[in-house]
């Protein structure tokens, strides 16, 4: 960032930057207190997604501060001025509506690094940039109620594939194993050690076990709901999902700080936690297919 920049960024309590902050709070007027940390967030470039969500969350009414400050931005020719409202407005639009309805080409990251750029110029930024950060929020038609979703026929075969297929049941970390990665206890289980089963049982197994993880999945999901968090997902996000939960568990999924990042919708910071969940010297066969499950979670968002 440049020096100027910095200094408009550090020095908001000077004497002359200190109107120009003041036009911005004047004109996010209602909420004043939620307002006043939304603004603080941006100017101190704590570029937090999660606590600037939490804050717009608690701004009674969104649409007319987001309106204050586009008409406070197109009323001011001060170079200041503009920058503070542009920082101001494109990074509430993002974080409430933008990203709340997962409206977005890139990540939430990628715009505001993309406003943070501009804001370093030493010239103004125009209306028309405005505009255009807006615009290329358009919805994106890959996002997706989780109940409507099922497991693609793309997930279906990512699983085969990173399973593989054990026609001779065998003794995998305590479990009786065969078909494509279907564990049963020993206590329980229909087959021991050597039994052998045909194809054609393996992907019945197989259905029966994709169609358990996906009620596991699709259950989680109805629980975020309940509590408020009603979380839309990709195809890519929910084969990631199912595919991991075949892996490691519902239980061992829902242990992860990945799936935390899932139910708040941080959804880059998630991918990155796909990476290393679950790897460890016991599994190293797991960072193979973790970097996979991350290309699946992340394509329909970049």
């Amino acid at each position: 960032m440049s020096m100027k920049a910095r200094y408009i960024f550090e020095h908001i309590d000077s004497p002359v930057d200190y109107q120009y902050s003041k036009i911005v709070r004047e004109s996010l007027f209602d909420d004043s207190y939620y307002e006043n940390q939304l603004y603080e967030s941006v100017l101190n470039e704590k570029f937090d997604i999660s606590q600037i969500k939490n804050i717009i969350s608690k701004i009674s009414d969104k649409k007319q501060a987001l309106y204050n400050l586009i008409k406070k931005f197109n009323d001011t020719h001060n170079l200041n001025t503009r920058k503070y409202i542009a920082g101001v407005l494109v990074i509430m639009y993002l974080t409430n509506f933008a990203i709340n309805n997962n409206k977005w080409k890139q990540t939430p990251q990628q715009y505001i690094q993309t406003v943070s750029n501009e804001l370093a110029k030493e010239d103004s930024i125009d209306v028309d940039d405005i505009i255009k950060y807006i615009e290329a929020a358009e919805v994106n038609d890959s996002f997706k109620n989780p109940a409507t979703l099922t497991l693609s026929d793309e997930g279906k075969k990512f699983i085969k594939k990173h399973e593989g297929l054990n026609l001779k049941a065998f003794k995998d970390n305590y479990m009786i194993t065969i078909g494509y990665g279907h564990a049963e206890y020993p206590e329980d289980s229909q087959y021991k050690i050597g039994d052998m089963i045909s194809r054609e049982t393996a992907n019945e197994l197989f259905i029966i076990d994709i169609k358990e993880k996906e009620n596991d999945i699709q259950r989680m999901f109805r629980q975020w709901e309940q509590r408020g968090n009603g979380v839309k997902v990709t195809q890519g996000m929910y084969d990631a999902l199912v595919s991991m939960a075949y892996n490691i568990g519902i239980r061992g999924l829902r242990n992860t700080e990945f799936i935390e990042h899932v139910e708040k919708g941080d959804f880059l910071i998630a991918s990155e936690r796909i990476k290393t969940t679950k790897v460890s010297k016991e599994f190293p066969g797991l960072e193979k297919r973790r970097k996979n499950e991350y290309k699946m979670f992340i394509k329909d968002i970049t």
